[in-house]
């Protein structure tokens, strides 16, 4: 009369949790960029968050993963790094 339907171990999709783990890596320079920033100065901590991006950047383009968030973050430390620091002078003038 009733009719049940048996699903075989081929249909069923295996279901993976949720990671929240991206979101925090992808955080994760700007955090080491706040924490080294207390302490030293901004020139280190920029140098410091861009090694941290793109060494987690790195970890996911392995796994086939890239998210614009980790590429603003390597491109903002990057030209943070690289620019040049103010001369105490010239603020002055």
């Amino acid at each position: 009369m009733g009719h049940t339907e048996q699903r075989g171990a081929t249909t069923t999709r295996a279901e993976q949790p949720v990671s929240t783990g991206g979101v925090f890596f992808s955080f994760a320079p700007w955090i080491v960029f706040g924490v080294v920033a207390a302490p030293s100065t901004w020139e280190y901590a920029a140098l410091a968050a861009l090694i941290a991006a793109v060494v987690l950047f790195g970890r996911d383009m392995l796994r086939g993963r890239c998210f614009l968030r980790d590429t603003a973050g390597i491109v903002f430390f990057a030209e943070l790094s690289c620019s040049p620091s103010p001369s105490p002078c010239t603020a002055m003038n």
